[in-house]
């Protein structure tokens, strides 16, 4: 049996290129950062205080339109910078976990075909795993900008991400990683199994300020299979 890949398709600007066209240059990513962590803003403070915050940032124009197409990274590490100022650092990683999980369902919603999500659900775990993976690495370019991804399978399996030198140099790094744990398991928990969880961890040597690593684990053992 030929393996089903996963393939996140075309449509909004931001997760895929229509055909024939090239990547953006390094330090572009995707507009869903701004768009979620705006509405996770709203969804927390509610739409007044989301609006002062944003005007604080200079960015209050999130409330009134999304951003479309590519983004320069650095509008996004800007907005973590400004709310970095604004708010505790234990709410601020709330929010951007919530913004990280609000990305995820977009992908889940928009970016994953109905039949694609129908043929991999029946494959076993190990599988799905990798091939969402796999998928993800192939558009990683969306939302590590100028940094990289990686992943290893195996009996601890693991997500990687080193930051670029702009996402270095925000005060702290911890938001970042807080957004990327929200969307990684927004999407392990739908595509591979819904107990997923996803454990900080420096297995391949990466310091919290160069990026972060992931240990992806099961904590209900579910049947392989399923």
């Amino acid at each position: 049996m030929t393996p089903v890949g996963i393939t996140l398709s075309p449509g909004r600007p931001g997760a895929g290129l229509p055909q024939g066209e090239e990547r953006p240059a390094p330090g572009r990513i995707g507009p869903n950062a701004l768009i979620q962590t705006a509405r996770a803003l709203e969804a927390r403070y509610g739409a007044d205080e989301a609006r002062r915050i944003l005007r604080l940032c200079g960015m209050d124009n999130l409330m009134k339109e999304d951003p479309q197409g590519m983004r320069d990274e650095g509008e996004f590490l800007s907005l973590v910078t400004f709310l970095t100022e604004l708010l505790p650092s234990g709410e601020l990683r709330a929010v951007l976990h919530d913004s990280g999980r609000r990305t995820g369902a977009y992908v889940l919603r928009h970016r994953i075909p109905g039949p694609v999500k129908l043929l991999v659900r029946p494959l076993p775990r190990g599988l799905r795993l990798r091939l969402l993976l796999e998928a993800i690495r192939r558009h990683a370019w969306t939302f590590a900008g100028s940094g990289s991804y990686q992943f290893r399978m195996g009996d601890r399996p693991l997500v990687s991400l080193r930051h670029g030198a702009p996402a270095q140099r925000v005060p702290s790094t911890e938001p970042l990683h807080a957004y990327y744990r929200g969307a990684f398991e927004e999407l392990l928990r739908a595509m591979v199994a819904p107990t997923t969880e996803l454990e900080e961890t420096d297995a391949f040597g990466v310091c919290r300020r160069d990026g972060v690593d992931f240990h992806i684990r099961f904590p209900i053992d579910e049947r392989k299979t399923r």
